[in-house]
């Protein structure tokens, strides 16, 4: 997943550059797709990075920084007190902690935990080189 700045509206602005017309629409289509599972698993992958990589170049050329965040359980984790369950998620929409009864928007809390590891990674990335 990918997470940009505060200036993304800016980024996501500006007026698209080698993108054909019609190709956001290709990520709903292929989505849409009726396809076999091995097929749809290949097809199915390719617009989201091509995707990431448009929003790296934007932010490229703006000068916003982009920081790949590994999205794995983001929506089962609990930001409050660090509890990762799969019945954290009682349906798609909802998240619901079962240790400290943190609930909300799913997407929301997931949110939050990508924005979190965003901030570790930026510490991470851009602390002083301890060799040097």
């Amino acid at each position: 997943m990918l997470l940009v700045s505060d200036q993304a509206r800016v980024v996501l602005d500006l007026p698209p550059v080698g993108l054909r017309p019609g190709d956001p629409a290709e990520l709903l289509a292929i989505r849409a797709a009726d396809l076999d599972e091995a097929v749809a698993a290949t097809q199915s992958s390719w617009p989201f990075a091509q995707l990431g990589d448009y929003i790296a170049y934007k932010a490229q050329r703006v000068g916003v920084p982009v920081i790949e965040v590994d999205a794995h359980y983001t929506s089962q984790h609990c930001p409050l007190c660090g509890h990762t369950e799969r019945a954290n998620r009682p349906n798609r929409d909802f998240f619901s902690c079962r240790r400290c009864g943190l609930a909300g928007p799913a997407d929301v809390v997931a949110g939050v935990n990508v924005r979190g590891r965003a901030r570790s990674a930026w510490v991470f990335v851009n602390m002083p080189d301890p060799t040097g």
